[in-house]
């Protein structure tokens, strides 16, 4: 291989990863928890046999540019947080939408409409996009703590996340999923990004 198809595959195999790493709240809604362990294993195992190639092809025609594209990658990988910017783009780009949909939900237009789960109320299509994994919305709490889960993910059984708004700013415990937080962020005031476990 010449010089310029090892850069070229090293830059495909960084690309792949980064759009990977970018989208993965995305990728998984689209292919779901089964799938995403295969397509991670693929491209993480691309990443890793151009990484072994361009070691070789270091030694042997001491050209730094393949490597150096292949270890700024693993950097940004391990530093960057992309999961981070992933739900703070997301939160700022749908919080005007989801707000809409806290008002329904205050004003009595949306309710409870899912006949096996009398905290769930099915969005309508044009809100949909607001809460992955059906367009479902879970209502939890009773008086002033009450609270209303966007879902990012929706796991199959259990360990999803999202975008809680919390009616009165208080930031939503245990007790109010009945299930344990794995991690809770306060993104602004009434809002917050948690994982359940």
């Amino acid at each position: 291989m010449k010089s310029s198809k090892y850069l070229r595959l090293s830059i495909i195999s960084s690309i792949l990863i980064i759009i990977f790493q970018a989208f993965q709240l995305n990728i998984i809604n689209i292919v779901t928890p089964f799938l995403m362990p295969i397509i991670w294993r693929v491209i993480f195992g691309l990443y890793i046999v151009v990484t072994i190639i361009t070691v070789y092809h270091l030694l042997k025609h001491k050209d730094w540019q393949p490597i150096f594209i292949q270890i700024v990658t693993i950097l940004l990988i391990f530093y960057f947080p992309f999961t981070e910017t992933a739900v703070q783009i997301n939160f700022k780009m749908n919080k005007s939408a989801r707000e809409e949909v806290v008002r329904m939900v205050e004003d009595g237009t949306l309710e409870p409409n899912v006949s096996h789960n009398s905290d769930l109320i099915s969005l309508p299509k044009k809100y949909a996009r607001l809460s992955k994994g059906g367009g479902d919305i879970l209502i939890k709490g009773e008086g002033n703590r009450y609270f209303i889960l966007f879902f990012a993910f929706r796991g199959v059984v259990d360990n999803s996340s999202g975008f809680v708004y919390s009616f009165h700013d208080k930031k939503p415990t245990q007790n109010d999923f009945g299930s344990h937080f794995g991690y809770i962020d306060k993104l602004s005031e009434n809002w917050y990004f948690v994982v359940l476990n």
